[in-house]
Order: C-alpha cells, then structure tokens, then sequence
C-alpha cells in the first residue's frame, strides 16, 4: 500500500486550503471528512522522528540497513529514495524505530 495521496485526496487538500486561503473554513466539518487512521498509522515512524537525538541507531547499523538498501531493486537510486515507501533511504536507515517496507530490515 503506498502511503502517497491520490488524485481526489490532492483534490480535496487543495480545495481545503483555497477556503482557508479566503477565510471560509469551517473547522467542524473539515474535522468530520478527515480518514480515519490506524493506530498502526498513528504509531508510523516519520520524518520528524529525525528531530529527536533518542532515536537514532549506531553507525554500523544505519551502514548495514544502507547497504541492503544499495542492494534492493526498489531503490530509486538518482534519489537514494524508496519506490515502496517514498522515504529517503540515506536518512530513514537512521533511524532506530524503522523498518523496511517490504521486510529486508
């Protein structure tokens, strides 16, 4: 499952932010239409976890994690970005929470 929003969701985002933009947003019914997450989803590792010092793995892991990843043919390699998750490799292996998407780390 891709965690990238689809062309109706960009839709919606863009016209929530043209009502914001002319000061027509009516907080209530926005927070009504809003999906519903998993506390799977809640509980997803993100790029603010890089904010905090407490979460990060030891060099010699974070260097293990790459080299799969260099390894992996699902890393967009011009970016060093992941085609399943989207993230950037180079700094999601950092991360000591994190896992690969498709189960190689």
């Amino acid at each position: 499952m891709s965690e990238f929003m689809t062309d109706e969701e960009i839709q919606a985002e863009q016209a929530l932010m043209l009502q914001q933009q002319m000061g027509q947003m009516d907080l209530e019914a926005t927070a009504e239409r809003a999906p519903l997450i998993t506390e799977e989803q809640a509980d997803a590792v993100t790029p603010l976890d890089l904010l905090h010092a407490d979460n990060y793995t030891t060099k010699a892991i974070r260097n293990e994690r790459l080299d799969i990843c260099r390894g992996c043919d699902r890393l967009f390699k011009p970016t060093n970005s992941c085609k399943e998750c989207g993230c950037f490799m180079a700094l999601k292996t950092w991360l000591s929470d994190a896992t690969c998407p498709i189960g190689k780390w």
